[in-house]
């Protein structure tokens, strides 16, 4: 793994330090540590290590593997694709042939393991093919092809030649078909001389692993009444799932980027087909993979713009971890062609360069379904909230953080008047736990032709699995999934969308690695069954400093101040203490403000203090006589940061009004929903008791004991 490194300017290794003779030592073909069907899988991808065991424990002998699938397979730094990495696990001959032709070419003698993985397949070998849509059944190598053909012929040797090379989808699962009933005889027998302990007289075996790329091109998703020719490969492979007796020695694997374009029934839970998400890189194997990459591209420099590119170069402000930090979400080929831009237009990679590629990646693959963020911030920059900082920190950052999942909240929705800060909590709280932030917007998953919403909503889910970990965010929660599940005339999609939102909620396979948090004004228009325990675990009151609260003010005002840069006049700083002039006709004001309006009312006064430095610079400048290509650049040093004065800051507070109209009302509400007293502001404690002792529609709602204390 590599180490927490930060990298200025190029990131280049010696050569001579890191030196690699070839794909091998890079780790694209691991030594097999056994001669059993398996072997060990430590060192290899996760998806592979999930299959493995999978197969292991009799699970599954179908897989499906989704996802991440196009990217190079694993964080070695040397190009690849998924199909390869299966034949380096799965197929004895390809591994025999990449080892024995690398040392060749190196002129050093073949490793004593390929010796003994030759002589461990006298009686087992592997074999590993791939089908694609445009060449048909292709075996790894020709002598896997040749050891397939004479196992096969050997005992059934009615089987036509032409049928051993197999062009389109029916003849390969003719050829298949042929293949699995052969292969299950001879396991059968060879069971039996076993237990008669005739051990000598065991029949050679195969173990096959064939590979369906794209295979959402061979058992597409769709309507099976109105299939014509994709209805019986469908039923093939529901058959081969559930028939024991293929799973003795074989294994088939379906590939496929998104899960929902395969038939549904390949992927029901009484198929027993396991599917497994090929994940995209974390910041950690996204650092790991560049580091490698650096190597190899010392040694197979890729020639763009006809020179050879050996190292790549970062701006002064990208550092490996900002580089890594900055592609999250982002697949290696991705990171790669940022790389390629770099070398093609002869510029640093930069921040406005990752960026746009990190736009454009994220457009190809999920559309405007999600928003992935970059997280920036901290706690220290949000005025007030204390209790809800603390909640964040206990319930969600400290046990992420130490991989306790148990402590993990399943949801939060904030409630409360917008502008309180409820998007930028949860954005402070993704960049402080290093998780990808993902603001979701649920309205744009409704689409306007049939089936397009429940696509969208499975591209969703897809999305945030792939993110994950992650922090979701979604903003005004209540203007999609209100009270009521189905609006009039569109034949129940709004209702099978929610219920698809309500299931994902609460599934237990998203505790601890996707982290939902939820923002609304009117917690009153949600759906009872939504925002219940499980869902959202605690709905809590996000709201601003209440009505002459001081100290709370005061804290957004220095978060802001903080946030911006800005810098206070002497005059206007001494003003704290004064209800009538300066800064505390704000912290004194009996009207509900904002932590928006706040930083609005205070941008107002910059601009004030800017709008009056500039006019003086002016002035300045015209009297010095400065020539008008020059007057800019004088004028933008000289008004670079004013200070706002006390001038400035009585101008802005006469002419700003906080908006209170609907506030009080949202404040209510918040506090009225509110299922954990603890994290309630004291300020608003008296008023919370207040509603919950009155009369509201669901009936009378008692006080916690001990909590008018």
């Amino acid at each position: 793994m590599v180490e927490n490194v930060e990298f200025e300017g190029a990131i280049s290794v010696p050569e001579e330090e890191h030196k690699i003779e070839s794909v091998a030592d890079l780790g694209a073909v691991p030594e097999p540590q056994s001669e059993a069907i398996e072997g060990d899988t430590s060192g290899w991808p996760d998806y592979i290590r999930e299959l493995d065991d999978l197969y292991k424990s009799n699970r599954s002998h179908v897989f499906i593997l989704h996802g991440n699938v196009r990217d190079y397979p694993d964080n070695t730094g040397v190009s690849g694709n998924l199909t390869m990495a299966l034949f380096d696990r799965f197929d004895d001959e390809w591994i025999v042939s990449r080892v024995e032709e690398d040392s060749k070419r190196r002129k050093v003698p073949v490793p004593d393991y390929i010796q003994k993985l030759k002589a461990s397949n006298r009686k087992l070998k592997r074999l590993a093919a791939v089908f694609t849509v445009d060449e048909g059944l292709v075996f790894a190598t020709s002598n896997s092809l040749a050891a397939f053909k004479d196992f096969v012929l050997r005992y059934a040797p009615n089987v036509p030649e032409d049928l051993f090379k197999p062009t389109d989808l029916m003849m390969t699962l003719q050829l298949l078909q042929e293949y699995f009933r052969v292969s299950s005889r001879v396991f059968a027998s060879n069971y039996s001389k076993k237990l008669e302990k005739k051990l000598a007289s065991l029949d050679p075996e195969i173990s096959l692993t064939v590979i369906f790329q794209n295979a959402e091109l061979c058992f597409p998703a769709g309507d099976l009444g109105s299939m014509v020719q994709d209805r019986t490969p469908i039923g093939v492979m529901q058959n081969w799932a559930l028939n024991g007796s293929i799973s003795s020695r074989n294994k088939i694997i379906l590939i496929a980027p998104r899960l929902s374009d395969l038939h549904e029934s390949l992927r029901t839970g009484d198929s027993r087909i396991s599917t497994i998400r090929v994940r995209r890189p974390n910041l950690e194997e996204r650092k790991e993979w560049v580091e490698n990459y650096t190597k190899h591209i010392q040694i197979h420099p890729p020639i763009i713009g006809n020179k050879p590119r050996t190292e790549i170069v970062l701006d002064e402000e990208v550092t490996l971890d900002v580089l890594a930090n900055g592609t999250a979400g982002m697949s290696r080929v991705q990171i790669e062609g940022l790389f390629m831009e770099s070398w093609l237009t002869d510029t640093p990679v930069d921040m406005a360069m990752i960026s746009r590629h990190k736009q454009r990646a994220n457009e190809a693959e999920y559309g405007e379904i999600v928003n992935i963020k970059q997280p920036v911030g901290h706690f220290d920059l949000v005025g007030g909230h204390q209790l809800l900082k603390e909640y964040l920190t206990d319930f969600v950052l400290d046990p992420l953080l130490l991989g306790d999942k148990r402590r993990v909240t399943r949801g939060l929705l904030l409630s409360g008047p917008p502008g309180t800060g409820k998007t930028f909590l949860a954005e402070c709280l993704a960049a402080m736990a290093k998780f990808n932030f993902i603001e979701a917007d649920f309205s744009r998953l409704f689409g306007g032709i049939v089936g397009e919403t429940e696509k969208k909503t499975e591209q969703f889910f897809e999305a945030i699995e792939a993110m994950s970990p992650c922090i979701v965010f979604c903003d005004e929660i209540d203007s999609v999934f209100s009270a009521g599940r189905q609006s009039p005339g569109d034949s129940g999609v709004q209702a099978r969308m929610f219920n698809k939102v309500m299931r994902w909620l609460s599934s237990p396979a998203r505790w601890g690695q996707v982290v939902v948090i939820a923002a609304t004004n009117r917690p009153d228009l949600l759906d009872a069954a939504f925002i219940r325990a499980g869902r959202f675990d605690d709905i809590l009151p996000c709201l601003p400093p209440a009505s002459g609260d001081a100290k709370g003010r005061a804290q957004i005002l220095e978060a802001v101040r903080k946030k911006h840069g800005y810098r206070i006049g002497k005059d206007l700083a001494e003003t704290t203490r004064t209800a009538n002039a300066g800064l505390g006709r704000l912290l004194y004001d009996t009207r509900i403000w904002t932590g928006a309006e706040i930083e609005r009312l205070m941008n107002l006064a910059f601009s004030y203090a800017a709008r009056r430095a500039v006019r003086a610079a002016k002035e300045k400048v015209k009297e010095e006589g400065i020539p008008r290509r020059d007057m800019i650049a004088r004028i933008r040093e000289m008004t670079r940061n004013p200070v706002i004065t006390f001038e400035d800051w009585e101008h802005a507070m006469q002419n700003y009004m906080p908006n209170t109209r609907d506030v009080e009302h949202q404040i209510d509400l918040a506090l009225r929903f509110c299922n954990n007293l603890e994290y309630c502001p004291e300020a608003y404690r008296p008023r919370l008791i207040e509603l919950r002792q009155s009369k509201v529609e669901d009936g009378y709602i008692a006080v916690s004991p001990g909590l008018e204390r």
